[in-house]
């Protein structure tokens, strides 16, 4: 297993999974992590990676989002740091961009002062691999804002 650790968010990759981190102008970090080969460039939630991705592929993103004080551990952000995913919490209707047979998840958080969204999707026979998603989900660490 390979580590992959950048902007203060570190996890572990499962064997043939594939990770990156990066952050656009003007944005915060986002972590691509997928069961599949990544584009080389794409957006936060991965619509060029999900576009391609295979019918047994999961993709998980986990972007950042800047917000006050009084925003973290609150509202959108109250919830707790997803540690597991299950196949009953993936739909449709949560997708950025539908695709066939696709289901995902999204879930607001806060850890460490900061504050995220995880965005999960499976392909149509993409459940397979959730137990290999929730092993990256456990190993990740996420450090306070410097």
């Amino acid at each position: 297993m390979s580590r992959l650790e950048a902007y203060g968010i570190s996890l572990q990759l499962p064997p043939g999974w594939e990770g990156s981190a990066f952050r656009h102008d003007g944005g915060e970090p986002t972590v691509h992590v997928a069961s599949f080969r990544l584009p080389s460039r794409d957006g936060e939630f991965g619509t060029r990676a999900t576009g391609v991705m295979p019918r047994d592929g999961l993709f998980l993103a986990m972007t950042e989002y800047r917000v006050t004080d009084d925003e973290l551990g609150a509202g959108l952000f109250a919830g707790h740091r997803p540690r597991s995913l299950r196949a009953a919490e993936l739909g449709a209707s949560t997708l950025l961009r539908p695709v066939a047979g696709q289901r995902g998840l999204q879930r607001f958080f806060a850890a460490a002062n900061r504050a995220f969204c995880l965005y999960a999707v499976a392909g149509p026979d993409g459940e397979r691999r959730l137990a290999a998603a929730n092993a990256v989900l456990a190993s990740l660490e996420i450090d306070p804002r410097p």
